[in-house]
């Protein structure tokens, strides 16, 4: 059975702070949610550094970001919210559907990603659906997400395996150099070079490090054709 959603007596509730460096955004979003959504309060903020002191000390329980502000990062500003017990919900709100910003603004604790070019009713229910504890996706960044797991496969998932360590083992075996130039690159014995590589050999499944090779170049074109 569904969540229901909350209605919008309970929004009136509530409150909401919105982040972000164009004045009429904020304008136009802080009146829809205060009119047609009837939240209790809505704060608006137009760069991370004015938001962070308010929204640290208060709680708010949602508050939209968006990633790209003039002087500190709305990546930045999700992060350190994300770490301080006041917060509520957080999404970004941006025009941003580049994977690798979908991807960092979820890892530092976004609770969401939707588009600015969502009509600002579909704001409104994807924040509903956020409170009711839902995915607070845009569909495109959905489908986004979707294929970019498709397109790195299970090349990507063997490689999630290693170690720091062992990736960087691996990316300069990928690279060219020799065992003994990977240990004075990173400051190893190649012994220890050569017990790394017998632990990756493992890790992936394959019997050579050429085949070792092969994977991770296979994974890191599947990346970068998606970027």
């Amino acid at each position: 059975m569904d969540t229901p959603k909350p209605s919008l007596l309970h929004l009136g509730e509530l409150s909401i702070a919105i982040v972000d460096d164009d004045p009429l955004v904020c304008e136009m979003i802080g009146g829809f949610f205060a009119e047609k959504a009837r939240f209790a309060q809505v704060l608006t903020f137009q760069d991370a550094k004015s938001a962070f002191g308010p929204l640290a000390r208060r709680h708010v329980d949602v508050a939209l970001i968006d990633l790209y502000l003039q002087g500190d990062s709305g990546l930045h500003c999700i992060r350190r919210l994300a770490k301080n017990r006041n917060a509520g919900l957080i999404i970004a709100y941006t025009s941003s559907e580049e994977p690798k910003m979908i991807e960092r603004a979820l890892q530092e604790g976004a609770h969401g990603y939707v588009l600015k070019a969502e009509k600002l009713p579909v704001l409104l229910d994807k924040v509903q659906r956020a409170m009711a504890g839902e995915p607070a996706l845009s569909a495109a960044v959905t489908k986004t997400l979707i294929g970019r797991l498709v397109s790195q496969g299970p090349n990507r998932a063997r490689l999630d395996q290693l170690t720091s360590q062992e990736n960087r083992v691996l990316a300069l075996t990928a690279d060219g150099l020799a065992c003994k130039a990977v240990a004075e690159k990173l400051g190893l014995s190649v012994n220890t070079v050569y017990l790394y590589n017998k632990r990756i050999l493992k890790k992936l499944g394959v019997a050579t490090r050429l085949a070792a090779v092969q994977l991770f170049r296979e994974a890191q074109a599947a990346a970068a054709s998606v970027d």
